[in-house]
């Protein structure tokens, strides 16, 4: 059975930068399809906190993630 592809280990990587309540935030929106509020609700907080927390943590895993960030190489 193959491993992990790239993309994956990346998103896995970029994802445990996180700050805890960002990481999440973000694995239960987009992985376990939880709503904010459903979220919210769970983590105590208000919906606010939780759309705050999605906000940063996707321009972080944006940020890790572009193509700037890749190794160029040069022919």
């Amino acid at each position: 059975m193959p491993g992990p592809g790239p993309d994956r280990v990346a998103l896995t990587a970029a994802l445990a930068r996180l700050p805890a309540n960002q990481r999440r935030a973000v694995v239960l929106h987009y992985l376990a399809d939880l709503s904010v509020t459903q979220i919210a609700a769970q983590e105590d907080v208000p919906e606010g906190t939780v759309k705050s927390w999605l906000h940063r943590g996707r321009a972080a895993l944006a940020a890790q993630l572009s193509p700037t960030n890749e190794v160029s190489h040069h022919d």
